[in-house]
């Protein structure tokens, strides 16, 4: 081997064997970082604060520690070490949002602030939209919320055209800060969707959303949706349907909207259709997320057209937005069987699986363990990738005693999407079903 050479090879094996106790030091305190937010999520504070230590023995100043650390100081009211914690947080520089956030953790941690925050839920969860976000603010008290809490006040915010400016920069602000957060991804994808002007983007980011495994079935009906808003589509927007119908190409309620733009551009007749009034001001009702008005614009135009497919279809959407999933499935059925009303097919099948999944509930809570199990397996054969299914499935194995079936499943939901609502959901009910070892 030429000298040149050989010096090359050696100062190249030097180098790799001198990186080895680098990346074996940077790969030891990743598996403890992964194990302490494991314990933290199952709620067992001896073990993380075990966890955690030993990382900040490698690294003192590694965030996801120092806000484990300060975290548990809240969930155990232990005001002096949380507030140790964020002291070491608000020192680094930059300030991570970790800081923030563990700021906003005890803050929320006092009675008051959680009263005024299920205040805000309750008046959230009853549409009344303005009031929610008054009481928000008031709990806030100008600080920029964080977390789930911050996800909650950004999704009733974007409700007014106000606020929307405000709701767009925070959503924005919390996706840099939790890029696989695929729940506040599709919050905000619904948004923009929802908004004319933004139309095509929130359409967009749901067909890439429609690809994550655990928020498939919703992003992919939302995408949907938000085409049949659009009604025929301009030659600007043709590119939508295209992209909807690579996807769904058995789509025949969008491919014929498609066309019917294309015809109403060949012939200049841009006018040439128009949806009924009623129903119009239903679905923008629904837009709105106003349930009340959307039934009161649907419940008129069925009683003009008592068979008219997007009446029936959107009357059945409220009906399921209000937990009445017996009416919803009928009205969403009859919808089906009306000309043009295949569109409402994604939503009757999602009514469908929830009726399902609390049938096979209320089986199991009468003791008919067998026929509940019974039907999660055949709802399961149906929705391969539903997580909500596989969740459903394992809380039966968890009250059953069959722990080991139950763990497996919940792992499954969590190497499905480990920043999900479903991640923090499973891993509790994992802690909750076993004892700490």
């Amino acid at each position: 081997m030429p000298a040149r050479r050989h010096t090359l090879v050696i100062g190249l094996v030097a180098a790799i064997a001198a990186s080895v106790p680098h990346a074996q030091a940077a790969t030891a305190e990743a598996q403890l970082i992964e194990q302490g937010q494991y314990w933290q999520a199952r709620s067992n504070a001896l073990r993380a604060a075990e966890v955690w230590q030993k990382v900040l023995q490698i690294e003192p100043d590694q965030i996801d520690a120092l806000y484990g650390m300060g975290l548990i100081g809240v969930k155990q009211n232990k005001p002096q070490q949380a507030q140790a914690y964020l002291a070491r947080l608000q020192a680094l520089s930059p300030v991570p949002w970790q800081a923030v956030q563990l700021e906003q953790d005890i803050a929320l941690g006092q009675p008051q602030n959680q009263a005024l925050l299920d205040d805000a839920r309750r008046l959230a969860d009853a549409g009344e939209r303005d009031k929610a976000t008054g009481v928000f603010r008031q709990l806030f008290n100008g600080r920029l919320p964080e977390g789930t809490v911050g996800r909650e006040y950004y999704t009733n915010l974007g409700f007014s055209s106000a606020d929307w400016p405000e709701a767009r920069k925070g959503f924005e602000r919390l996706i840099r800060q939790n890029p696989d957060d695929s729940i506040l991804s599709l919050f905000f994808a619904k948004h923009l969707a929802r908004r004319e002007d933004t139309r095509a983007e929130g359409i967009a980011a749901l067909a890439r959303l429609s690809t994550h495994p655990d928020i498939a079935g919703d992003a992919d009906q939302s995408w949907r949706m938000a085409l049949v808003w659009i009604g025929p589509p301009t030659p600007a927007q043709v590119p939508l349907f295209d992209a909807f119908l690579k996807v769904h190409p058995d789509d025949q309620e969008i491919c014929d909207q498609l066309n019917k733009g294309r015809q109403q551009h060949a012939s200049g007749a841009g006018s040439g259709w128009q949806q009924d009034p009623l129903v119009a001001r239903g679905l923008k009702a629904l837009e709105r997320n106003d349930h009340a008005a959307a039934e009161q614009a649907f419940v008129a135009r069925l009683k003009i057209k008592a068979d008219d497919a997007d009446a029936l279809g959107g009357l059945g959407v409220v009906r399921q937005q209000q937990n009445r999933l017996a009416e919803a499935e009928q009205l969403l059925t009859r919808a089906n069987r009306q000309p043009g009303g295949a569109r409402w097919k994604s939503a009757l099948e999602s009514v469908q699986l929830w009726t399902s999944l609390q049938q096979a509930r209320d089986l199991q809570a009468k003791g008919q363990t067998g026929k509940a199990q019974e039907l999660l397996a055949q709802v399961q054969r149906q929705n391969p990738n539903s997580v909500d299914v596989r969740l459903t499935q394992a809380d039966l194995q968890a009250q059953t005693g069959q722990l080991d079936a139950a763990q497996a499943g919940y792992r499954q939901v969590l190497a499905t999407q480990r920043q999900s609502a479903s991640h923090a959901r499973a891993d509790q009910r994992i802690g909750a079903k076993r004892p700490s070892r």
